[in-house]
C-alpha cells in the first residue's frame, strides 16, 4: 500500500497516497471547490479532535465534531431526501451503520392489517397495571435516552410494559400508546354504557 502524503489548509487536514491529487484537494478546499475524490481526514488523532466546519455565505457556520474517544463509527447516507416529516434513523450495525428516512406514517397503504379488533379489554388491563414513575435519563455512555438528562420525566419502564416498545423492546412505541389509550377509553366507555342501562339513567363523566 502507498504511502500517504500529509496536507494542511485553513481547516482540513489531507492525507492522501497520491502526491499531486492531494495538492489539488488542498487547492480545492481553500477556494471552497468541491472535492471530486479522495478520502479527507479532520483532525489528528492524539493531538486534535476532527471538527468539519461549514461556513454560511454571509456570517456564521455549521459543524460536525467527533467525539474525543470517537472509537470507529461510520454512517452510509441515505440515497434520498426522504419525504416531510421523516428523520432519519440507523439500522444499528457496529462500526458502519448505514441511516435511512423513517417516521411511523398512518397511511393505510403503508400497513399491513394484522388484527381489525385487539382486545379492548386486555388493553385496558395492561393499562391499569402499568406502573408510572418519576425518572431522569442516566448520562452515561452508550445509553438509549432523549439526550436530555435534566428533566424529570413521568412514564413507564419497557420492560414491565412491553407492549408499548418497539425496536426490540429498547424503544418507546408512541404508535402503540396511542392505540392502547384508545382501546382502554373505548372500554371504559362501553362498560358505562352498560352500568347506565342497569341503573337506568345517564352517567354525566
Amino acid at each position: 500500500m502507498a504511502a500517504l502524503n500529509s496536507y494542511q489548509t485553513n481547516v482540513i487536514f489531507v492525507a492522501m497516497a497520491d502526491n499531486a491529487v492531494a495538492s489539488t484537494v488542498c487547492a480545492q478546499l481553500n477556494k471552497g471547490q468541491e472535492i471530486i475524490d479522495g478520502t479527507v481526514t479532520v483532525g489528528v488523532a492524539g493531538t486534535t479532535v476532527g471538527e468539519l466546519r461549514l461556513a454560511g455565505n454571509t456570517s456564521g457556520y455549521v459543524f460536525l465534531r467527533a467525539a474525543a474517544a470517537a472509537g470507529t463509527v461510520g454512517f452510509v447516507m441515505p440515497s434520498t431526501v426522504g419525504s416531510n416529516g421523516e428523520q432519519l434513523t440507523t439500522n444499528g450495525n457496529a462500526g458502519t451503520a448505514t441511516l435511512s428516512w423513517a417516521a411511523a406514517g398512518s397511511l393505510p397503504e403503508f400497513k399491513t392489517v394484522t388484527d381489525e379488533s385487539p382486545n379492548a379489554a386486555t388493553a385496558l388491563e395492561t393499562l391499569k397495571n402499568a406502573r408510572v414513575r418519576k425518572f431522569k435519563y442516566r448520562d452515561e455512555e452508550g445509553a438509549i435516552t432523549t439526550q436530555d438528562f435534566d428533566t424529570e420525566y413521568i412514564g413507564v419502564m419497557g420492560d414491565e410494559v412491553p407492549e408499548l416498545m418497539h425496536h426490540k423492546g429498547k424503544i418507546f412505541n408512541p404508535v402503540n400508546a396511542a392505540g392502547m389509550q384508545i382501546l382502554g377509553i373505548q372500554e371504559l366507555l362501553r362498560r358505562v354504557e352498560a352500568l347506565e342501562k342497569v341503573a337506568g339513567q345517564k352517567v354525566d363523566l
